[in-house]
């Protein structure tokens, strides 16, 4: 059935190759290819790449992002929790580059860092308040050039640490990345139990993520 498939569309070897080239795996295109679906590795791969480049097109984002423009403000963001999500994400991008790894295999990563750079410096320019009052205003509850400041020399601090990193600790700074990921998410789960409210956040983009995360862990 796939080989019908591959003759009506083009060339045979020239969509294998596409393929392989998108799964990063010759030999599960080649079980594929021969109709063998119930591989569970194969088809797990496929579900991974999948979600993994639906996440680097900003599938997921690029909703919140769209909701905070619209909306003019980035109320029900906890900022930390933003904060806190980019440097894992930075941490396993830096891992996987040192590494030379494919960037099919952490595409998804430097997608999410730019995501949520954009998501950071929107937070900064509208605000974390109802987005009735205008830009500045303390109904918009802006965030202090304070803050900013102290963020930003905070970035500058965590890129060399992790530019000059022995080579011999590049295996904790993926387990860094995992901790900061799990640790992203205690800041808004409170915030969003406590005050009752999603503001710009979108339950497609966490099911996105969640079902994403999930079949990679398979």
């Amino acid at each position: 059935m796939i080989q019908d498939i591959f003759r009506s569309i083009g060339s045979i070897d020239a969509i294998f190759n596409a393929t392989s080239s998108f799964l990063n795996n010759k030999n599960c295109s080649t079980i594929l290819y021969n109709d063998n679906f119930l591989d569970i590795n194969c088809s797990t791969l496929v579900l991974s790449k999948f979600f993994g480049y639906l996440s680097i097109i900003g599938a997921g984002k690029f909703i919140v992002i769209s909701n905070i423009i619209a909306m003019q403000s980035a109320i029900g963001l906890n900022p930390f929790a933003v904060y806190i999500e980019l440097s894992s994400y930075a941490c396993t991008v830096y891992y996987n580059y040192v590494h030379e790894n494919s960037i099919s295999t952490y595409g998804d990563f430097v997608s999410s860092c730019m995501q949520n750079t954009t998501i950071i410096l929107l937070m900064w320019w509208f605000g974390l308040g109802s987005g009735s009052g205008s830009k500045g205003s303390e109904k918009n509850n802006m965030l202090s050039m304070t803050h900013k400041a102290i963020v930003t020399f905070g970035v500058i601090i965590f890129c060399l640490v992790l530019y000059f990193c022995p080579n011999e600790y590049y295996p904790l700074i993926l387990s860094y990345s995992i901790v900061l990921n799990m640790c992203s998410k205690l800041p808004q789960i409170y915030q969003n139990y406590s005050k009752k409210r999603l503001g710009v956040q979108s339950s497609t983009a966490a099911t996105i993520a969640f079902v994403s995360a999930v079949i990679k862990l398979l």
